[in-house]
């Protein structure tokens, strides 16, 4: 038999693989024993829709965003309806009903009484650029309705985190990296490249370099929040800056330990539901730009432990209207979708 030969690259491709694979063998395991995703993108989506079917419908009175318990959770409501529909069409009833209860009128007031503020205002933005690649896709009448309202949101946010300059280690609500990923998002959606260099110029200026944020482990050790603060940074720019600006951002990371990218096992705060899903798609990102074969393999492994232990929990908590299934469900749908 001939001698095979292999050069350098090839070497090193099948030392990784074979590194990947006593990783997977080795590694520990916090609450699932596989390190394949349990749960399909579609089998959560059809799991959450049910969830969100109530809070989507018209309403009588002269607000909308008011059947999920709070504004900004009606709001996530809407959008989460929008991005199921788009994934699995059977659910398209959801965008219809939204798309009824979504009256202009009463967004007009909405916005200027309610979404007045960034959490709010950052999820509007998602909902604005959700319904506006549904309606375009289903040939609905106007399908830039809401485009008016998400560039006033925008503007808003601009000149708020313009004059306050944004701090990545905000947590919950204040979360800015949260508010200029979606801000940033809407400028390179509606193609308006000036405002989108202004938010990439916030970005450089206070999102990049010798940051300290608390780091994954936080999370583990303090549970009590829906937010991922390191992960939502990370998540901004990874989704947000060019090849070379990510790549740097990755060098500067290094690996995250095993042990700081598992689930986290404490519960007990009803803001904990949202921390599992939220450093999922923090994970998903981390998978997507990790520059070697074994960080790849162990942020997806982590990733998707994240999602079987949110679907775990789901399946204990999802009729606990107030806890639980008036938002969690859209924390869900976004970190399954998101980059997919």
């Amino acid at each position: 038999m001939a001698s095979r030969r292999y050069d350098g690259g090839m070497l090193a491709t099948i030392r990784n693989v074979m590194i990947a694979a006593l990783t997977a063998l080795t590694a520990p395991v916090v609450l699932t024993a596989n390190a394949q995703a349990q749960w399909s993108t579609e089998s959560v989506l059809m799991e959450m829709a049910p969830l969100i079917q109530p809070c989507v419908q018209p309403t009588g009175g002269p607000r909308v965003f008011t059947r999920c318990f709070d504004t900004h959770s009606a709001v996530h409501a809407h959008w989460a309806a929008y991005r199921i529909a788009r994934f699995l069409p059977a659910f398209n009833q959801l965008a219809l009903d939204s798309e009824l209860a979504l009256q202009t009128d009463k967004i007009r007031l909405e916005v200027a009484n309610h979404v007045d503020y960034p959490y709010a205002e950052a999820w509007f933005l998602l909902l604005a650029m959700e319904y506006e690649r549904w309606a375009t896709e289903q040939s609905r009448p106007e399908p830039l309705r809401l485009r008016v309202f998400g560039d006033a949101i925008a503007a808003r946010l601009l000149d708020q985190y313009e004059q306050t300059a944004p701090n990545p280690r905000t947590p919950e609500y204040s979360n800015a990296s949260w508010h200029v990923l979606q801000l940033h998002r809407w400028y390179e959606e509606t193609g308006d490249t000036a405002r989108r260099a202004r938010v990439d110029t916030l970005v450089h200026q206070n999102f990049l370099g010798p940051i300290t944020s608390p780091t994954l482990r936080h999370n583990i050790v303090q549970p009590n929040q829906f937010f991922s603060i390191h992960g939502n940074w990370a998540h901004l720019v990874l989704e947000t800056q060019d090849a070379a600006i990510v790549r740097q951002f990755v060098q500067d990371q290094g690996s995250y330990p095993i042990g700081h990218i598992l689930p986290n096992p404490i519960t007990g705060f009803a803001h904990s539901y949202g921390m599992g899903w939220s450093r999922a798609w923090a994970l998903r990102s981390m998978a997507r730009n990790a520059l070697n074969p074994i960080d790849r393999f162990n942020y997806w492994r982590a990733a998707n432990a994240h999602i079987q232990v949110g679907m775990e929990r789901h399946m204990m908590l999802s009729g606990q209207f107030a806890a639980y299934s008036h938002w969690v469900p859209q924390f869900a749908v976004y970190a399954v979708t998101d980059g997919a």
